[in-house]
């Protein structure tokens, strides 16, 4: 099954990997190289672009086989990318030649490279241009290639970073969550920085003592290392908001997954706050995998 599920996958990449390959094509055919496109002169955009469509067929096909891509299957997506990515090259390469009424027999592929590597110049947001990038084209190449693999395999690594069955070998869904928000506004976050830094840290310790039970000053922006169980999920749920007050200063949102067969459950817990500025952060306190009966296993982050 794992190795059918495998199959389906690289399947699954090749398919939208064509798609991406045709966008290439298409917007090629319009004048526009999307490959070369850049931001700051150094980040390949064009390139992460076309990877990331090229491997939303891994991470569909991940989520819908319920199988979590092991690190194999990674490094043979990276593969499959890599040949994707020079075939992106071969087809803009061919079209040029189309456009040019010229044959691979005038001007070769290798050539091509070499030539659209080394005579490229880099061009402004204002279209201003410099002069030709010389030998620094392969290590702009080089970034282009590490971009789109890079993109490439996205989608399917958070794909995987999601609640994992491993007994039941599925992705788990998405059951319930809830809040625990602050009676503290962002409104009566006034006064000088150490006054609004004791507002925020009463916040903190209001929302955490809520959830979690008395905690220490310390460990404000920690879970207490209370041990979280079947119960406790159940208690937050009943008393939990919904939704998140909009104009609190702090929060605990608890996001609970479940596996629709096993009942195995994996709840996220994440501390959400303002900052002395009105800027909001975050931190996630802690990752737990509940059995439905049994031990229980947690990893505090």
């Amino acid at each position: 099954m794992n190795r059918f599920a495998s199959q389906l996958i690289l399947y699954g990449g090749v398919a939208t990997s064509a798609v991406a390959l045709f966008l290439v094509y298409i917007v090629s055919g319009l004048g526009f190289n999307l490959m070369g496109l850049y931001w700051l002169f150094v980040v390949p955009v064009g390139a992460v672009i076309v990877g990331v469509v090229s491997g939303i067929g891994y991470a569909v096909m991940s989520k819908w086989t319920n199988y979590r891509a092991s690190k194999f299957d990674v490094l043979l997506v990276m593969c499959v990318s890599l040949m994707t990515y020079a075939a992106s090259h071969y087809v803009t390469y061919r079209h040029v030649l189309s456009v040019h009424q010229l044959t691979p027999k005038q001007v070769s592929f290798v050539t091509y490279m070499r030539l659209t590597t080394e005579k490229a110049t880099m061009k402004g947001r204002h279209g201003e241009g410099g002069g030709e990038v010389g030998k620094f084209g392969y290590a702009l190449l080089l970034l282009e290639a590490l971009g789109f693999c890079g993109g490439a395999v996205l989608p399917l690594v958070l794909v995987s970073a999601n609640a994992y069955c491993e007994n039941c070998r599925r992705y788990m869904k998405k059951d319930w969550e809830g809040y625990h928000s602050s009676e503290l506004t962002t409104a009566e976050l006034r006064g000088k920085k150490d006054e609004k830094s004791a507002m925020i840290t009463a916040a903190i310790q209001e929302v955490l003592g809520r959830t979690f039970g008395e905690v220490k000053e310390e460990e404000t922006q920690d879970s207490a290392g209370t041990a979280i169980d079947g119960d406790m999920l159940e208690k937050w749920r009943g008393e939990m908001s919904a939704t998140a007050g909009k104009k609190s200063l702090a929060s605990v949102q608890v996001t609970v997954k479940q596996c629709d067969q096993c009942g195995r459950q994996h709840a996220a817990i994440k501390l959400n706050f303002m900052n002395v500025s009105k800027e909001a952060k975050s931190k996630d306190l802690a990752s737990t995998y509940i059995e439905a009966e049994g031990p229980i296993e947690a990893e505090t982050v």
